[in-house]
């Protein structure tokens, strides 16, 4: 067990009210569980205080936590404009859980060249974006990779909805899909930026 470690949760806040908090909740017990062996004893709706000039328009609430730690930030948010990935390779990558240490993601999205965002392989399947889950439409339906980097609290509500399926995907099989969005706890589907797959270096 290393207390050392510290952890991170990123909750959308819009107007006043905490988005999907019921997985936010449930990844922060499993997490905790996981890597200090104990789940934390506090609640994330009852421990942020949402001051009054924030309880209208978009935030992203930035949760800081360890075994003694918790220290939440309410900070504006706008979406980053992306049109263009980077395939990158990064099979070393071990991100399992939402580590606040991003180090090694950071040092794999140096090499996104002149693109936006990078797209990241490990062990031969497409995983994450550098901050994101992600999904791709065939024409039909919509897939996610079946083995993310981290699984994201959006990801695991869309598939809970049936609006999304997981999927093996390879470099190779991207010719399949037409279009592939960005998801996260700010960003939901239907809001993403379409980034057509023959864009994708």
């Amino acid at each position: 067990m290393n207390r050392n470690l510290l952890l991170l949760e990123t909750i959308r806040l819009e107007d006043g009210v905490f988005h999907n908090l019921s997985y936010h909740q449930r990844r922060v017990q499993a997490s905790s569980l996981e890597l200090w062996g104990c789940p934390v004893m506090w609640n994330l709706g009852e421990s942020i205080w949402i001051p009054e000039n924030k309880r209208k328009d978009l935030y992203k609430v930035r949760v800081v936590y360890g075994p003694d730690t918790f220290k939440p930030q309410i900070l504006p948010y706008t979406i980053r404009d992306i049109s263009s990935l980077k395939l990158v390779f990064g099979d070393h990558i071990d991100y399992g859980l939402k580590y606040e240490d991003r180090s090694e993601i950071n040092t794999l999205f140096d090499k996104r060249g002149d693109c936006d965002e990078i797209l990241i392989i490990r062990d031969g399947l497409i995983t994450d974006t550098s901050y994101a889950n992600v999904v791709l439409f065939d024409g039909e339906k919509w897939y996610t990779p079946k083995y993310p980097l981290l699984p994201g609290t959006r990801r695991e509500k869309l598939l809970h909805q049936g609006k999304i399926l997981e999927a093996d995907i390879r470099p190779q099989d991207l010719d399949d899909f037409l279009e592939l969005r960005i998801i996260n706890a700010m960003i939901d589907m239907d809001h993403s930026p379409s980034i057509p797959v023959s864009t994708i270096q």
